[in-house]
C-alpha cells in the first residue's frame, strides 16, 4: 500500500512539472523559453522589452547578446545568453522585470582549467 501511494505521489509531482516551450523571435533574435503553466509564470515584460533594456546596459558594452533567452518566473528575470569570452565562465545578461535593469551574470564554475 505504501509503495502504491509513493508511486501516485511521484506521478502527481511529475505531471505538475510542465514542459518547456520555445518560440523563435523574428529577425534572428533570441529564442524565448518559458515553462507552460499558471498565469503567474507570464513574464512581466516581453522578451523584446528585455532585449531593449539589455541593449542599453553594460551587457552590450562587454559582449554581444546571444541567440537563447529564458524567463525565470521565480525571480522575474530574463536570462539572455551573452557572447563574451572569460575562461571558466558562461555569461548571461540578466534583465530584472521589476526594476527594468540589466547586469552581467558570469556563471563561472570556479574551476581553473590546466
Amino acid at each position: 500500500m505504501k509503495k502504491a501511494l509513493f508511486v501516485v505521489i511521484v506521478l502527481l509531482i511529475l505531471a505538475g512539472c510542465g514542459s518547456k516551450q520555445s518560440t523563435v523571435v523574428p529577425n534572428g533574435g533570441p529564442a524565448e523559453t518559458q515553462e507552460n503553466g499558471d498565469a503567474d509564470e507570464t513574464p512581466k515584460i516581453s522578451l523584446n522589452d528585455a532585449i531593449m533594456i539589455a541593449m542599453d546596459s553594460e551587457c552590450t558594452e562587454e559582449g554581444i547578446l546571444g541567440a537563447d533567452a529564458s524567463y525565470n518566473s521565480y525571480t522575474d528575470t530574463w536570462w539572455i545568453d551573452l557572447e563574451l569570452e572569460k575562461e571558466g565562465c558562461n555569461p548571461a545578461c540578466v534583465v530584472d522585470a521589476n526594476t527594468e535593469e540589466a547586469e552581467i551574470n558570469w556563471r563561472c564554475t570556479g574551476l581553473i582549467p590546466e
